[in-house]
């Protein structure tokens, strides 16, 4: 897990396959892990803003969230009109300048919507590898 730089796990038996895992190469991992594979809806890749240092660039994060999780965000986002809840999937080490990249990236998330929508209807994980 040295290559991961932020895991996010909401799910019990999810973290606890991950943390059975010795490849430093954890995403790719679960990516072909027939049984995460099942559970999940999609895989989105969001672009991350250019102005991110080489540094920043070397990172992985996966964050893998439940469907409740998520039909709470999508809540927030219809019924609120709140577009920067979208700012939660995501740590906040992905944000150098957070009027820029916040901006970008919420941008971004929102052509996903449709995509979580139907993770909540079939209560399936969705995975954001960037």
């Amino acid at each position: 897990m040295k290559n991961t730089s932020a895991l996010f796990i909401i799910d019990d038996v999810i973290a606890n396959r991950l943390m059975e895992l010795e490849d430093e190469h954890i995403s790719h991992q679960v990516l072909h892990e027939e049984s995460f594979h099942k559970h999940l809806i999609d895989i989105q890749e969001f672009p991350i803003a250019e102005k991110i240092s080489d540094h920043m660039l070397d990172r992985r994060y996966l964050i893998i969230r439940s469907w409740q999780e998520i039909r709470e965000l999508l809540h927030e986002l219809q019924v609120e009109k709140n577009i920067y809840a979208w700012i939660k999937l995501f740590p906040l080490q992905l944000y150098t300048d957070p009027a820029y990249e916040k901006g970008y990236i919420t941008e971004s998330l929102r052509t996903a919507e449709l995509l979580l929508i139907r993770a909540v209807q079939e209560q399936k994980y969705v995975m954001f590898y960037c």
